[in-house]
């Protein structure tokens, strides 16, 4: 967020600036009048930006952490996989995601929402500060008090300010953002990590066997071939079994051991128990 604000915003910002500034100058010595009435609207505007600034900073807060909450969600669902299939707390995590995003959506949706409503009245009132100039120009030109020439001026400058205001509400949303995201990588940065003293856990009493009946398993394994036209294409090639008819009973609160060499299916057979495979 920081880098899409400083790679885009920045420099637009600057150029509307500059736009803006001279485009004032050169419209103040053509006409004050068509400048002060241009600029008439501005401390309305202003006031309502300074109330919308500050409710919608927090909102966007709210939507920089539950983005936050979503990816680190996901991440650790991914990199997670073996431990929540180990507990089969698929549906949980599911379920749990699906929370998480319903609070993103609702809180980008309130964000945005609301934004699109200030730059409605914002936009309104640019165009008010403009159309006020180009009529009070048309009358002196009617009665004579400026030439056709000043007229001119005055038309081809206002445009120029009304572009350089165009775009503005992308750049804010992406200041916010920043803005949000530069906290909170402020706060991350300055965090203290906790030492918690682990506690020792009695193991739970588990009851029951394991039981495998007939079970055979082989591994198959892509192989990316290249043909004449350089295209590569899977093929999936058969290995032999590395487990064939296996049956065995492991009694409840015995301990057992798999001895054996490498590729002899050790690994294999505890993935097999976990669901993994």
């Amino acid at each position: 967020q920081v880098k899409r604000f400083i790679e885009l915003s920045v420099p637009t910002l600057l150029d509307k600036s500059v736009t803006f500034t001279a485009c004032s100058v050169l419209l103040l010595a053509v006409s004050p009048i068509a400048f002060v009435l241009a600029m008439a609207p501005l401390p309305f505007m202003y006031r309502m930006s300074g109330r919308f600034n500050k409710e919608n900073r927090n909102k966007h807060r709210k939507v920089g952490e539950h983005q936050q909450e979503l990816e680190r969600t996901v991440s650790n669902n991914i990199n997670g996989l073996l431990t929540v299939k180990s507990y089969t707390a698929e549906q949980w995590e599911q379920n749990r995601l699906s929370d998480v995003c319903r609070d993103y959506e609702l809180s980008y949706r309130k964000a945005t929402t609301e934004r699109y409503e200030y730059y409605g009245k914002l936009q309104f009132g640019v165009y008010l500060g403009i159309s006020m100039p180009i009529l009070y120009s048309s009358y002196n030109v009617y009665t004579k008090a400026i030439s056709v020439e000043a007229f001119s001026g005055i038309a081809f400058l206002l445009p120029q300010m009304i572009l350089s205001t165009q775009g503005i509400d992308q750049d804010y949303a992406l200041y916010q953002g920043a803005a949000n995201s530069a906290q909170r990588l402020e706060k991350m940065l300055r965090s203290e990590p906790e030492k918690i003293a682990g506690e020792r856990l009695e193991p739970a009493k588990v009851r029951g066997e394991i039981c495998f009946e007939d079970v055979s398993f082989r591994y198959n394994k892509n192989q990316h071939i290249q043909d004449i036209h350089g295209n590569f294409n899977d093929q999936t090639e058969d290995n032999e079994l590395v487990l064939d008819n296996l049956s065995l009973t492991i009694p409840s609160g015995k301990i057992t051991a798999f001895v054996g060499g490498t590729g002899s299916g050790k690994s294999t057979l505890v993935k097999l128990m976990l669901r993994f495979y």
